[in-house]
């Protein structure tokens, strides 16, 4: 009789199979409804199909598979090197608060528009996505592993992490005010500076009281 020994999952990266199966198992409940996408959905506080847990809820929700595939795809390719170095523990934290950072700063986003004459139909869009978290958990790489040579998909010329998510970043700020995508409308670059912002925040603190 042959026996095998299995070697079990590293608990960081069961962490991190257990987030993305999380991610896909919710995008399936969307796309057979029996769970509403407007019910997850993170809504303007002041709108009357807003609710306090979807500020946890909206991290999971996906708008189609182009969404929930790019998102996975940042989180696990930059994720597994962050746990690497910070663990479970941190590691579930920057994803998160990284989602809830991301959220806070496309709310208040919204609310600097209301109050200064922005359309009131603002009120009434809604935000879903892991893009907060894995924007959070990018930065948090870039700030790692400074170094690292990244580059866009079908683009065969490597930036400087540090470089590459900064640029990221200046891309989403000037999405946002100029209404110019190249990924289509109804995106949050907003949210996207605040998962990143979030990310960066958590990364210079944690990388701080390591050194001392």
């Amino acid at each position: 009789m042959n026996t095998q020994t299995r070697h079990p999952l590293r608990p960081d990266m069961r962490t991190l199979y257990i987030l993305i199966a999380l991610n896909v198992l919710v995008f399936l409940m969307q796309q057979s409804g029996t769970l509403p996408t407007e019910a997850g959905a993170l809504w303007y506080p002041q709108n009357e199909a807003y609710a306090p847990y979807q500020w946890l809820s909206h991290m999971f929700l996906h708008a189609d598979l182009a969404h929930l595939l790019l998102n996975m795809y940042a989180v696990g390719m930059f994720g597994r090197y962050v746990l690497q170095v910070w663990g479970e523990k941190r590691f579930l934290l920057l994803y998160f608060l990284g989602g809830l950072g991301a959220a806070a700063l496309y709310l208040l986003w919204v609310y600097v528009k209301l109050q200064t004459g922005g359309s009131n139909a603002l009120a009434y869009v809604h935000v879903i996505g892991a893009s907060g978290a894995a924007f959070a958990i990018l930065a948090a790489f870039s700030t790692l592993f400074p170094d690292a040579p990244l580059s866009l998909m079908f683009v065969p010329v490597a930036f400087k992490a540090k470089h590459f998510v900064l640029g990221l970043v200046a891309y989403e700020a000037f999405a946002e005010i100029s209404g110019v995508s190249l990924f289509g409308s109804n995106i949050a670059h907003v949210a996207h500076i605040g998962g990143a912002l979030t990310g960066w925040l958590l990364a210079w603190w944690w990388q701080t009281r390591r050194t001392r």
